[in-house]
């Protein structure tokens, strides 16, 4: 019962990031939104790591290719990669105080906007860096203490 109930609230988690990631916003604004679903997959990642691993990363990304209509696999190869290196560091994101935390989140979400423009690069759709390129990993760190804090609260209520 509780693997069914820790699958079904992850998604659900997961559900609300890309709502929140597709809300429309006006400008400056949409450049300062945070990288909502990597951040959200970066939490699960951290507060329970039995029910979100590299799997979960990638359906997440494949997801965003969804809800995007970008390159099938775009995302998806990104999210792979960003799990992968916050993977090897998470026993320190564990035990860091902080803004140690924010310092791995704002290297791993930049790490994945690298790899979304990598891909958009070579295959041609590129469409030049914008604000939000360099601004979503800035937020998504500041974004990180509340978001990992409701996050592990959820995990504790539910003992997942």
């Amino acid at each position: 019962m509780t693997n069914i109930l820790g699958h079904g609230v992850t998604g659900l988690t997961l559900g609300l990031a890309a709502v929140l990631a597709l809300v429309p916003l006006p400008g400056m604004a949409a450049a300062l939104r945070p990288a909502w679903v990597p951040l959200f997959v970066l939490c699960w990642l951290i507060v329970s790591p039995r029910y979100c691993g590299l799997w979960f990363a990638w359906l997440a990304g494949l997801m965003l290719d969804l809800l995007y209509g970008s390159l099938l696999g775009q995302h998806a190869l990104a999210m792979f990669c960003m799990v992968l290196a916050a993977g090897s560091q998470s026993r320190f994101i564990v035990r860091a105080c902080w803004w140690q935390e924010c310092c791995v989140v704002l290297l791993s979400t930049g790490l994945y906007e690298l790899v979304v423009l990598c891909v958009d690069a070579a295959s041609g759709r590129w469409s030049g860096v914008s604000a939000a390129t360099f601004l979503a990993p800035v937020s998504s760190a500041l974004v990180w203490p509340v978001a990992k804090a409701l996050l592990w609260r959820l995990g504790r209520v539910l003992a997942l």
